[in-house]
C-alpha cells in the first residue's frame, strides 16, 4: 500500500496489480498501526479520515470535527499499545494563512475505533498515549500532552519561535490533569524511561544574573 498525489493504492499480489482506494479529498499519507498489523489509517486534507481493520480489504470513513494539523506539522495519530481501538487525533483550527492569529491545535480521542470522538485538549504541541510496550508504569488511560501556556498568540508563531510548553499528564481524558514540568522543549519515552528537556531560567534582578546557591543544580 502506498500514497501518491493521485491517491492511495493497494496491492494483494506483491505489487503485480494495484487498486485505488476510494476516498474524499487528497491523501497525505498512510499510517500503519504500530501495534496492530491489521490496522492502517489514511490521512486526508479533509475532516474525513479512513481506517482499515483488515489490512485494506475494507475501509471505514471517520468523520472528525476538524482537519488534521497539517500546517502546524504535528504528529497526527497516536495509537495505544494494548487497546487497538484507542486513538488520539491531532487537528487544527483557524490556521488559514490569510488569518493566522487564532491558529491552534485541537486534540481528540476515541476508545471505540473512531466511531465517536471526544475533545481532549487544545493549544498542544503533542498528545500521546503514555504507555508503550516497555513503559507500563503509568495508568492504561494515561496521556502526555505538551501544551502552550499562552493561548492568545498563534500557535504557529509560538512554534516558529520555539517557545517551551508545559508537560501535562492525565489518566481520565483531561477530566483532571497534573503539570509535570512547567517549561519543556520536548520529551521522549525510551524503553522503560521517560526523558524530558526542561528550560531553566535564572532570576534577573537589577540587571544582574544571580547564580544558584552552592550545591544546587542549575
Amino acid at each position: 500500500m502506498f500514497a501518491s498525489e493521485s491517491g492511495v493504492f493497494i496491492s494483494e499480489d506483491d505489487g503485480a496489480n494495484w487498486a485505488m482506494v476510494p476516498i474524499e479529498g487528497h491523501a497525505l499519507g498512510v499510517q500503519l498501526h504500530p501495534y496492530d498489523k491489521y490496522q492502517s489509517m489514511i490521512t486526508t486534507t479533509e475532516t474525513k479520515q479512513y481506517l482499515t481493520l483488515d489490512r485494506g480489504q475494507n475501509w471505514d470513513a471517520l468523520d472528525l470535527p476538524f482537519r488534521p494539523a497539517i500546517t502546524l506539522d504535528l504528529e497526527i495519530w497516536s495509537f495505544h499499545p494494548t487497546q487497538p481501538g484507542w486513538i488520539i487525533y491531532m487537528a487544527e483550527s483557524g490556521c488559514s494563512y490569510m488569518n493566522d492569529e487564532v491558529c491552534h491545535s485541537k486534540a481528540y480521542s476515541t476508545t471505540d475505533g473512531g466511531r465517536s470522538w471526544a475533545p481532549l485538549s487544545s493549544w498542544v504541541k503533542s498528545c500521546r498515549w503514555s504507555q508503550t510496550l516497555a513503559f507500563t508504569y503509568v495508568h492504561e488511560q494515561g496521556i502526555y500532552c505538551e501544551q502552550y501556556v499562552n493561548q492568545t498568540i498563534s500557535q504557529r508563531l509560538q512554534s516558529n519561535r520555539q517557545l517551551p510548553t508545559r508537560l501535562i499528564f492525565t489518566d481520565d481524558f483531561m477530566g483532571s490533569s497534573t503539570v509535570l514540568l512547567e517549561s519543556v522543549v520536548g520529551y521522549a519515552v525510551h524503553s522503560e524511561f521517560l526523558v524530558a528537556a526542561e528550560v531553566s531560567y535564572k532570576k534577573i534582578i537589577s540587571g544582574m544574573i544571580h547564580p544558584p546557591h552552592s550545591g544546587a543544580c542549575d
